[in-house]
């Protein structure tokens, strides 16, 4: 990532388990681990942070985490969003 630019960062993990990153609409790629039941954690979420060790210095906007939805299920390209996310 470039420094003084805004980026989109997708994560997504679908119903099988597959996680995949996407960043500014490319996809960087994909796992399926054996057990990603971390992502069901109760543990605090945290964003920001490299596993809790490392902070992020930057600004962060229009975060959205959807439950039981997998937004972006697939190994191509995304549409980077043009506007704000809608309210429902």
């Amino acid at each position: 990532m470039s420094v003084d630019a805004w980026h989109f960062i997708a994560i997504s993990k679908n119903s099988s388990g597959k996680i995949r990153l996407s960043l500014d609409g490319a996809f960087w790629g994909s796992a399926t681990p054996a057990d990603s039941s971390i992502f069901n954690s109760t543990a605090a979420l945290e964003i920001g942070r490299s596993w809790g060790v490392a902070n992020y210095n930057g600004w962060l906007d229009e975060i959205r985490i959807t439950k039981g939805v997998c937004r972006y299920d697939t190994d191509g390209s995304i549409t980077v969003p043009t506007a704000a996310f809608p309210g429902s």
